[in-house]
């Protein structure tokens, strides 16, 4: 009778605390609700408006562009937010993914506490000091800009099957019997293992990681419990799991090496050396921003951080710290402390190895810590743990563990109520992060959805002018204020643009701005810039490595100097410099306009060999579909039209 009292005051206190966490959490997040739209978000969801239609469904699930794979299982769950979509409200996108958030809150918690219950006999401790992690990792203010950046719910969908896959595995090694059929208790972990890791990757690529964090809990916490099949195997299993992608990694590198250090170079304004300087001092940034917050400086703009190199002294003094503290935890893993230290470095490591190492991505993004943080937090409640135990109960240390609980919770709320100030937020994120590009642009649109139009132009001409190597905002600027400029000033405008182009860091920065202003231009809108002007200063930027080297800028600048001839007239021209733009990046818009202009032609036999050559170039995902459809379709009519014309032809032969 004890026993079930006992269990039903269990089950009681959990369902109330579990509420009363709930309404907590959800009224720190309500204070952002007046966030707006990020900066990926719109090229990842603009075809969400077209799923009505089952081709439009297919397109957007099945053509993603935020990876390789596609991301296909993620794109799946933004399908629920199809009205938030249809209406502009991001918000509703954002309630989405703070379910998902607490439903991988869930997760952590199941996850270590049938861990914990392995090496602390008292079920109610193991439950304790499972729900205390769960708690402050759910809570952690770095995690804000992953919850509140409506397209960042690909990390918590990837992070789901992430950890379903590990306590899927924790609990077939807890529970299944050495007794039971050796092989399909070998065939169920592998399935169960392959299946949650596809999942994982076609969430997000960086699920792949779940291989090594699964070998690292077998080595840190299971190997005192009997393998239920071939230990032999098993073990060996585990160390080819620990290994895996590691090596997959070196192996990448050393067959891509070229591409890889070109896309540095061309495309991040970065050598490799630079960009692994640059992330051990970022791993340590973000260590701090785990463990201790400051709410001004967490946000989504990191775009300005800096790029340090191998002569410099940081990144040596970043190398020997992460050195001095591996080998801390490794001198000491026999004790309880040393073992969850060296355990929290290797999650850590292990979590970053593929987002923050060799591949070309940008250098900072908070959500990579999302699972990574995990084994800070288990590491930082050991230490409490560990205190209770010397001290035989609660002890005065013990307060500052609930001010440290109060300190996140009290971060976060600060994060989450600026993010719903999308004004003083971009002047907060701009004043911290003034060499940002992306800060500068977002407080620039709020000063001009407010209605201040010289303040707007004001951040981006200072911004052009503090970095000259920057011109998309430079183009921005022109491109706002031609109509109102007199001839003298637009003239001189973009002969600055002009001179400034050989200096473009980032190319791929200027590809909306290019596209704005070449309408302008052909619109007739900047004074004193004629289709020639545009023309010249287009010839110039074709002539810059960094854009030649580049082939999406490469792409837009090609097509801008197509549609500038197309309103000269010029139509050879026109379809020259469009089918170059279609080879730097194939295009099913571009690939539709050269056959509808050879079709206006009245030139059959170039529209038909012109649609062969592009269907070549259509992708293997679901959009091959849509252009398969399309050009097909185009075919049809123009074959159709052929045999019209060839039948007229002999009608009048005959006559």
């Amino acid at each position: 009778m004890k026993k079930d009292m006992k269990k039903f005051g269990l089950i009681s206190s959990t369902i109330f605390f579990s509420l009363g966490f709930i309404y907590i959490f959800f009224y720190i997040y309500q204070q952002a609700q007046g966030l707006t739209w990020q900066f990926d978000d719109y090229i990842n969801l603009k075809d969400l408006s077209n799923v009505s239609s089952l081709q439009g469904l297919n397109n957007f699930i099945f053509g993603g562009v935020a990876g390789p794979t596609g991301r296909p299982v993620s794109l799946l769950t933004f399908l629920a937010n199809y009205n938030d979509w249809m209406t502009n409200h991001p918000w509703g996108f954002v309630e989405t993914t703070l379910i998902w958030h607490l439903l991988n809150t869930c997760l952590v918690f199941l996850l270590v506490f049938n861990i914990a219950k392995i090496h602390i006999q008292n079920i109610h401790q193991s439950y304790l000091f499972a729900a205390i992690v769960a708690i402050v990792w759910a809570i952690l203010p770095i995690h804000a800009s992953a919850n509140l950046m409506p397209i960042q719910r690909m990390t918590h969908v990837s992070a789901f099957f992430m950890l379903t896959t590990l306590l899927g595995y924790v609990y077939f090694r807890t529970h299944l019997s050495s007794k039971q059929s050796p092989v399909l208790n070998l065939m169920l972990v592998i399935g169960w293992v392959v299946i949650g890791t596809i999942l994982a990757v076609y969430s997000k690529e960086n699920g792949a990681v779940v291989i090594t964090m699964l070998a690292l809990l077998e080595l840190f916490f299971l190997k005192r419990i009997a393998y239920s099949a071939y230990p032999k195997l098993w073990k060996l299993g585990i160390y080819v799991a620990l290994l895996t992608v590691p090596l997959f990694m070196l192996l990448y590198l050393g067959k891509n090496w070229a591409g890889i250090n070109h896309h540095f170079e061309f495309y991040r304004d970065r050598s490799l050396a630079d960009h692994l300087a640059t992330q051990i001092i970022i791993l340590w940034e973000y260590l701090k921003q785990i463990i201790l917050p400051r709410a001004a400086l967490l946000g989504p703009f990191h775009d300005g951080h800096p790029v340090y190199h191998w002569n410099m002294w940081q990144p040596y003094i970043a190398v020997t710290a992460w050195m001095v503290t591996i080998f801390v935890g490794w001198k000491y893993k026999a004790y309880t402390l040393g073992k969850f230290l060296l355990f929290a470095l290797l999650w850590y490591f292990a979590a970053h190895q593929i987002e923050s190492s060799i591949i070309p991505l940008e250098l900072y993004f908070e959500h990579r810590n999302y699972l990574a943080s995990l084994g800070w937090v288990l590491f930082i409640t050991v230490i409490f743990t560990e205190i209770y135990k010397k001290s035989k109960g609660l002890s005065p240390l013990h307060a500052l563990g609930g001010l440290y609980l109060l300190y996140l919770i009290f971060n976060l709320q600060q994060v989450t109520s600026l993010w719903g100030k999308p004004l003083l937020a971009a002047e907060m994120w701009s004043n911290y992060q003034p060499d940002s590009p992306r800060a500068a642009q977002m407080l620039a649109s709020q000063y001009k959805q407010e209605g201040f139009q010289d303040a707007s132009l004001k951040v981006l001409s200072e911004f052009a002018q503090a970095h000259p190597q920057n011109i998309s905002l430079e183009m921005q600027v022109l491109a706002e204020t031609c109509e109102e400029n007199t001839i003298q000033q637009n003239i001189n405008s973009l002969q600055l643009l002009k001179k400034h182009v050989p200096q473009i860091s980032l190319p791929a920065d200027i590809t909306v701005s290019i596209a704005y202003l070449g309408d302008l231009v052909r619109q007739k809108k900047c004074a004193g810039i004629s289709l020639k002007d545009y023309l010249d200063f287009l010839n110039v930027a074709r002539q810059v490595p960094k854009i030649q080297q580049n082939a999406s800028v490469m792409h837009h600048v090609n097509y801008e100097t197509a549609l500038t001839y197309q309103e000269i007239g010029d139509t050879e021209a026109y379809l020259s410099y469009a089918t170059q733009a279609f080879y730097n990046y194939p295009s099913l818009s571009i690939a539709e306009k050269i056959a509808v202009t050879y079709f206006g032609q009245a030139d059959n036999e170039k529209t038909l060999a012109w649609i062969k050559e592009a269907l070549q170039y259509a992708p293997s995902n679901a959009n091959g579909d849509a252009w398969r459809k399309s050009l097909n379709s185009l075919a049809e009519t123009t074959k159709s039209i052929e045999n019209q014309r060839r039948e007229m032809d002999n009608t009048q032969h005959e006559k």
